[in-house]
């Protein structure tokens, strides 16, 4: 997350988190609670309504992004996306699908396809 004053990034963690939090409030109060990096002044950090602005459009990117590769998935290499449908059906989760096919393959680009095809599946 940056400072809107002064471009300083924040711990990774936290924006990265932000996507997985069902809460936007609980998000802006962690984030104004940690102690920024270069704190020198009064920093103006984001608002409720501009993380929520800020995460709708790239929620519609992602969602159509593993989609995609479901697509990508089911026109070339049908049965690894039946092997992913059956699993995501068995309760495994995208970041599961993802390890497994790095430790079954060593294949970090076929892994992140997975992943994001079972995360579409998911969230369906």
């Amino acid at each position: 997350m940056v400072c809107k004053e002064c471009d300083q990034g924040g711990p990774v963690g936290a924006w990265e988190g932000a996507r997985l939090m069902t809460d936007l409030m609980d998000l802006t109060a962690a984030w104004n609670e940690m102690i920024h990096p270069a704190l020198t002044g009064v920093h103006r950090f984001l608002t409720e309504e501009e993380v929520r602005l800020m995460t709708k459009p790239m929620e519609a990117l992602e969602r159509a992004l593993d989609q995609e590769s479901l697509n990508w998935l089911l026109t070339q290499h049908p049965q690894i996306a039946e092997a992913i449908e059956g699993a995501v059906r068995s309760g495994a989760t995208p970041q599961d699908i993802k390890r497994a096919v790095i430790r079954h393959t060593q294949r970090v680009e076929l892994a992140l396809r997975c992943e994001q095809a079972a995360r579409w599946l998911v969230g369906e």
